[in-house]
């Protein structure tokens, strides 16, 4: 059962990744430079 977790973990990391370079690829954002609390926020 864990094993399956770590793989399902493994498999969306791998999957998030490939999102971002296929997005940087098409809009020229790099997902990995954007500052999510920038500008403020509830925190």
């Amino acid at each position: 059962m864990i094993k399956r977790f770590f793989k399902y973990l493994m498999d969306r990391k791998n999957r998030n990744e490939l999102f971002k370079k296929e997005f940087l690829k098409r809009t020229g954002v790099d997902l990995n430079e954007i500052d999510v609390n920038e500008g403020g926020g509830n925190s």
